[in-house]
């Protein structure tokens, strides 16, 4: 819903390109929310077409662990915004953050190594459709 009313906001302003704050953690939330609920292996991309190309959405921070953006955030004195969702403390999202928050606490490479494997793909070792 929120991804619809964003493309009717910028049909409606005339705008073709959208940039998002989505960072590192959320492409590898992501990628596990598509494996555990959609059964599909499949991220969001730095850059990506919507419609037909009538949009494009670009994630100019999607390289960047959400640690260093909120960092940075804080040190140029960009404001916290909270998400104003009352369901997003129980989302699917929220249940693979705190998976995967154990997960980086038992190994700091963690985080390096999934964000890595998502293009480094070995396609001989998946299995064929």
């Amino acid at each position: 819903r929120r991804r619809r009313r964003l493309f009717e906001i910028a049909e409606a302003d005339g705008c073709r390109k959208m940039a998002l704050g989505h960072n590192q953690d959320d492409v590898i939330e992501t990628f596990f929310i598509n494996v555990c609920y959609a059964g599909e292996i499949s991220t969001m991309v730095p850059a990506q077409s919507f419609f037909d190309q009538r949009f494009v959405v670009i994630r100019p921070l999607a390289y960047a662990p959400a640690a260093t953006v909120r960092r940075l955030a804080r040190e140029i004195g960009l404001p916290r915004i909270v998400n104003p969702c009352p369901s997003a403390e129980n989302s699917r999202r929220r249940q693979i953050r705190d998976l995967l928050a154990g997960l980086y606490r038992s190994n700091r490479k963690v985080r390096g190594n999934i964000f890595n494997a998502l293009h480094n793909v070995k396609r001989e070792y998946l299995l064929k459709p």
